[in-house]
């Protein structure tokens, strides 16, 4: 979406894409000046260095957990026990039990675990550690496990793990990274299993999976797809671990590498955008960061290209800074997504971009996270292996500090995820809102949202995205034209506006043509957050225009599971009791609106339990614009609401015990400030 028209104009973006994708390496070979194992991640020198670190505090805690389960894995009275032997491990499977050795999960569930063996065989030196790993990776290469992989799938037929290159990707990745560190551990034949296997099943896949997409008609926007972005990041971690030793010709190898190199690049200019903005959401992008990073690491150290200093790569930790929720439980769970995400990589990143405030970031989130469940966001049943990248990459980053102490912009755009992040700071008890339109990835996990705002004070969550598997409209807070909402997807960012400051920052979006609905003429909706020494509050403004009859028009506001709407009042109140957080929505419109409240279902898959939450609904029938405008002030017990006057339809005045504050969104004039545009005045009593 162009600023300037508002128009969605994907086939621009992919095409100038295209164009700037280069391959990764030439005719000449990688690894010109060093090829002895491992290289993938770390050099022998490195891996003496990671060693000698083992004692710091970070890292003392993450080695402990790490023996602590791979000592599980080998003992056949732990319920952790991988059964090699008979390739039998009962689980619990889309609503049932299964064997993990027959089912999708084994993709990551044995992957995660004969590499964390590895990791902890080369680090602490036993045997037994390297044999556990060898045992299970050559059990599923010799007794081709993979052939026999089946079952369901959300409640659907499972056609094994080569079935998509998501889950060839889950369950090859590791497999990389295990032929690289236990490479001296292998003899010579064991090795020559590893790679015949690694080409004759998964780069047999892989590559011309990926050669013939090119002819599709979804590529290359396909490649902003987690699913195949998984799958090149491990095809090509596959690629380079195998690279000039399994009597493949250079111009094979090099094909290989750059195909699978290809699409990494690609996700960075699609699934992300220059300004680092997160398409599919903090959980799918986090996952993919989370296995790009470690090929974009190993193509840097084989000699090709360095992606790290692509300025998508660089600025999307800078999406999770600005969408953390303020007590650190994670992000914004925009698009299809739950609160949490991956979050190892970035302490790698604030050594790359030498931002303490990256460190700080991992801290806040899965940094102080070690007991029995969880030790730095590592726990039995996830599905990819943290607590070696802990010990890798901690110690890379500088000391931590907060965005606050670095003196972070309190607010920050995101063009092509068409997001705005504003914030109070970065302080336990700060508030984040959220505004959210267009951005949506042309292939992949997208939801109807544009025009939608998310609003958190502490650890309270005050306006809600409904979350995964939520995607329609009426599941956010935004607005309903006649009963229905959006029904078009742009994959470029429609904040067609946006103008930050200290005090109050703005941001306008557009989707009115989102609708599809030739009655609908235009709907923008502006936004002012606003700080102050009496607490932040936001201004929601709705400019619609739409073909002269009567029509109704529904704002919506989603709150969560644990909060409540009070309607008792004057006006609607949003009540946390836990927390003690509410939030009063001042809302004003052309005629009074009828109120209404509901429960929200929703699902996050064919076979998941259907959740509920709140949601509040106001009405307006009129052939004129419903001139919706509302003020939300969150608030903690003693603060008290400011006097607010509407003075027309754009604009409020909002009277402090100090000061008033005008908020215009086109021409307005109190005692105290006068405006003939969209602006924000604040004047002392």
């Amino acid at each position: 979406m162009s600023e300037a028209t508002g128009l969605c104009a994907p086939a621009l973006v992919l095409s100038a894409l295209i164009l700037s994708m280069n391959v990764a390496v030439g005719q000449e070979r990688l690894y010109a000046g060093n090829d002895q194992h491992p290289r993938l991640l770390c050099t022998a020198a490195e891996l003496d260095l990671v060693r000698s670190r083992l004692d710091g505090e970070v890292e003392a805690i993450a080695y402990e957990r790490l023996l602590e389960k791979c000592d599980s894995y080998l003992d056949p009275a732990s319920p952790h026990y991988v059964n090699w032997p008979q390739q039998q491990n009962e689980i619990g499977w889309d609503g049932g039990r299964a064997n993990l050795w027959e089912v999708r999960a084994g993709a990551w569930m044995l992957t995660k675990r004969y590499e964390e063996l590895a990791w902890a065989g080369v680090l602490s030196g036993e045997q037994k550690y390297i044999d556990g790993a060898k045992n299970i990776v050559l059990t599923i290469i010799r007794e081709r496990v993979i052939d026999r992989i089946g079952g369901t799938n959300y409640g659907r037929e499972y056609t094994g793990w080569l079935a998509q290159p998501l889950d060839a990707g889950h369950s090859s990745r590791s497999l990389a990274v295990f032929y690289d560190l236990l490479y001296d551990h292998l003899s010579e034949e064991e090795r020559a299993e590893v790679r015949e296997y690694i080409t004759g099943t998964y780069l047999a896949y892989l590559y011309p999976y990926m050669t013939k997409l090119k002819e599709s008609d979804r590529y290359p926007a396909i490649l902003g797809h987690n699913m195949h972005l998984i799958g090149n990041a491990a095809g090509g971690l596959m690629a380079l671990a195998i690279y000039g030793e399994g009597g493949h010709s250079t111009e094979q190898e090099n094909a290989w590498v750059n195909t699978f190199f290809e699409g990494i690049e690609g996700f960075l200019g699609i699934g992300i955008g220059e300004d680092g903005g997160a398409l599919e959401g903090p959980g799918y992008t986090g996952a993919c960061l989370y296995y790009s990073v470690a090929l974009i690491d190993a193509m840097r150290r084989a000699g090709g290209k360095n992606l790290f200093e692509s300025p998508a790569l660089q600025k999307v930790p800078y999406y999770y800074l600005y969408e953390l929720r303020p007590n650190g439980a994670f992000f914004n769970n925009i698009n299809d997504a739950w609160f949490s995400a991956h979050t190892v990589f970035f302490p790698l990143f604030a050594g790359i971009c030498d931002d303490p405030a990256l460190t700080w970031l991992w801290e806040q989130t899965d940094g102080w996270r070690h007991d029995e469940t969880n030790v730095f966001g590592d726990t039995w049943s996830g599905w990819v292996p943290v607590l070696p990248y802990v010990i890798l990459w901690h110690a890379l980053a500088p000391e931590a500090k907060s965005p606050d102490e670095l003196g972070k912009p309190l607010s920050r755009k995101f063009s092509r995820r068409g997001l705005v992040s504003m914030r109070t700071g970065w302080g336990k008890e700060g508030c984040l809102f959220s505004f959210l339109s267009g951005g949506q990835p042309d292939q992949g996990h997208a939801q109807y949202d544009a025009n939608h705002f998310a609003l958190y004070c502490g650890e309270s969550i005050l306006a809600y995205d409904s979350g995964y598997g939520a995607r329609d409209t009426d599941d956010h807070n935004s607005l309903l034209f006649d009963g229905k909402g959006q029904t078009v997807r742009c994959n470029e960012g429609r904040i067609i506006a946006y103008e930050p400051g200290e005090i109050a920052t703005y941001a306008c979006g557009r989707a009115g043509d989102l609708y599809d609905n030739e009655a609908l003429k235009e709907f923008d909706r502006h936004v002012y957050f606003v700080r102050g020494p009496h607490g932040p509050y936001a201004v929601v403004y709705d400019e619609v225009e739409a073909d002269g009859a009567e029509h109704s028009y529904t704002w919506l506001l989603n709150i969560h599971a644990n909060n409540a709407f009070e309607l008792s009042g004057e006006h609607p109140v949003v009540v946390d009791e836990a927390s003690g957080w509410q939030m009063d929505v001042l809302l004003f419109a052309s005629t009074e609106p009828e109120i209404t409240t509901d429960m929200n279902e929703t699902k996050a898959s064919r076979t998941a339990k259907v959740k509920t939450h709140p949601r509040l609904r106001a009405e307006v029938k009129t052939d004129q614009s419903p001139a919706f405008l509302a003020l939300l002030y969150p608030r903690k017990p003693g603060a008290k609401l400011p006097q607010v006057t509407r003075l027309n339809d754009h604009a409020l005045r909002v009277a402090w015990p100090d000061y008033v504050d005008l908020v215009a969104f086109g021409p307005a004039k109190t005692a105290e400030a006068e405006t003939q545009d969209i602006g924000f005045m604040r004047t002392k009593r």
